[in-house]
């Protein structure tokens, strides 16, 4: 589920920070968990804040996938994104593909240069999975609202 201003704010968050490589608009609750089963993200070489526009981005270590990029960079990565994403898995390896793409948890990626990844806080978008709807955005309220203005715009019709 996307808020409306997500893809506005990905473009100009893409297009105002020149370091920015990757954006995700998924705020994963699990960065905020110390107890994830898969442990807490790996500290980033480059800790850092982003302004956008009605919100802040900050660099993390992996996103599920959902992500924007630029074309020059995704046809630069493609190779590692197809070593982390083969046809007979079910689901990517997508966090030690971004681990690699930053080079971060010893990770020295030759095959291209160190990326960048960034996220919103609060986030612009959340898997609709629970227990991992992104924290601070009553997102229940959010689909109640979307609902009733499609009910209303399909009665009208």
């Amino acid at each position: 589920m996307w808020l409306p201003e997500s893809v506005s704010e990905i473009i100009h968050i893409l297009l105002k920070e020149e370091g920015v490589d990757y954006v995700t608009p998924y705020d994963h609750p699990v960065r905020y968990d110390k107890k994830f089963y898969f442990g807490v993200d790996l500290p980033h070489w480059n800790n850092e804040i982003y302004l956008g526009k009605s919100r802040h981005f900050r660099s993390q270590e992996s996103t599920c996938m959902t992500f924007a990029t630029r074309g020059k960079t995704i046809k630069e990565d493609i190779n590692l994104h197809l070593v982390y994403s083969p046809e007979e898995m079910k689901c990517p390896n997508d966090r030690e593909l971004f681990r690699r793409l930053q080079c971060l948890g010893g990770y020295n990626n030759a095959v291209t240069k160190r990326r960048l990844l960034v996220g919103p806080v609060p986030s612009l978008a959340t898997h609709v999975h629970l227990p991992y709807l992104a924290p601070i955005i009553d997102w229940e309220e959010y689909a109640r609202n979307l609902y009733i203005k499609y009910k209303e715009k399909i009665s009208n019709l």
